[in-house]
């Protein structure tokens, strides 16, 4: 039996009942704690095999044996000289027995974040794998996944190549890319929101659920259904938000209503986005003062009521707003929901992230980017280049992509 702090291990998956869930195993004595495990052979193959001698990257079926001599289907897999895996059932009891086992071989268990960010060489490393475990959409994942392979330091010392050749312009405008991709990332971990406003029963309801993808909300005919803020994460063109549907605007003598019609207006105020909503049969938008920061988008749902949606939108466009640019919608038919999804994505996110593009996703190195902008701006260009290069040498390469890996962000409309 080795020492109590020989060998850690931990469940790398969520706790849940999912499918299969992955033990790692680490430490110089870890397959002295796998000898439990054997492989699904029988013969003379069974009996010599042996955990220490499985090489790197091989992968092996078999039975974890209990002492009690029940067993358990696991697959082995050795990913390194002193790491491995096991993969098995998801199940939490399963998963806390083989642990429970483990302990009782030596292993200290410990939580992911330990077991994975332990060998992490460097802190920008472990800063990449805290990010990479809170992406929720597959283009978070990518970008996180393009600056571990390079894309951030290849960036960062092209903008200094530019004041070697002393083009403080071009410098310049580098760094200020970086940092507006930089504000463009933080999306990804704090996602915007998103408020549908307007009147009763102009649908509100009906379009969050359609723009969801399933029933999220209650729609019903009766004025006053939502009364509170109903919220519901998604996911747009792999850009995370959240989207709120609120009471309808309108005056009411119940004070629950009431209640309801101020938090609809607080919450659009605190929006990054309004969908303003209305609908044939309950005539122009209302008139809503919001801050200057919150953008606005016209919605005309029910179109499905109006032979020609343009002739009604020539009398009651909101003034100053032309036509075109009210989008029309039916949550009934489906029809416009995609575009007033692609307006969405245009209002909140702009010019997006490339794929392969470097972003600076840690507070540290956007400290750094900006000095190394008041650096260019005041003509100070060796200064602004030696930070630059240290910039990148903080945020190196750490491993290679995959070919096709920083294109496969996906595109899903929503989910």
């Amino acid at each position: 039996m080795q020492s109590a702090k020989a060998n850690v291990a931990s469940q790398l998956t969520p706790t849940g009942t999912s499918a299969i869930a992955v033990i790692g195993i680490r430490g110089p004595e870890a397959a002295e704690a796998l000898t439990p495990f054997q492989p699904d052979v029988g013969g003379e193959a069974g009996r010599r095999f042996s955990v220490a001698r499985l090489p790197v990257g091989r992968v092996r079926f078999g039975y974890w044996y209990r002492t009690d001599g029940t067993r358990e289907e696991v697959v082995l897999v050795r990913t390194a000289e002193q790491c491995f895996e096991l993969h098995c059932h998801g199940g939490p009891i399963i998963v806390g027995s083989l642990l429970a086992d483990l302990e009782r071989r030596g292993c200290q268990i410990v939580p992911w974040e330990e077991f994975l960010l332990h060998e992490c060489p460097s802190p920008w490393e472990r800063d990449l794998w805290r990010l990479l475990s809170r992406a929720t959409t597959a283009q978070a994942a990518s970008c996180i996944l393009d600056q571990a392979s390079g894309a951030l330091a290849n960036e960062l010392l092209a903008a200094a190549e530019a004041l070697e050749r002393q083009s403080g312009t071009e410098a310049a405008a580098r760094i200020e890319e970086l940092l507006r991709r930089s504000r463009l990332a933080r999306r990804f971990f704090d996602p915007w929101r998103v408020t549908l406003l307007g009147p009763p029963n102009v649908g509100k309801s009906s379009l969050a659920n359609a723009l969801v993808g399933y029933e999220r909300t209650i729609v019903w005919e009766e004025p006053g259904t939502t009364r509170d803020v109903v919220a519901v994460e998604v996911a747009l063109d792999g850009w995370p938000l959240v989207l709120q549907d609120v009471a309808g605007l309108r005056a009411t003598d119940d004070p629950v209503e009431q209640e309801g019609v101020e938090r609809a207006r607080a919450e659009a105020a605190r929006s990054d986005l309004v969908l303003l909503v209305t609908s044939p049969d309950a005539g122009s938008w209302p008139t809503v003062t919001l801050p200057a920061h919150v953008h606005v988008l016209f919605v005309l749902n029910k179109v499905d009521l109006l032979g020609e949606p343009r002739l009604w939108l020539t009398e009651l466009a909101p003034p100053g707003i032309p036509a075109a640019r009210v989008c029309l919608t039916s949550a009934l038919t489906g029809q416009g929901i995609s575009e007033l999804q692609q307006s969405m994505v245009r209002a909140l996110v702009g010019d997006s992230i490339p794929p392969g593009a470097g972003v600076p996703l840690t507070g540290e190195l956007c400290a750094g980017l900006e000095e190394a902008a008041k650096l260019v701006a005041e003509g100070r260009h060796s200064a602004g280049r030696l930070l630059l290069r240290s910039l990148a040498e903080r945020a190196p390469a750490i491993w290679k992509a995959e070919p096709g890996l920083s294109d496969s962000c996906g595109d899903a409309k929503s989910s």
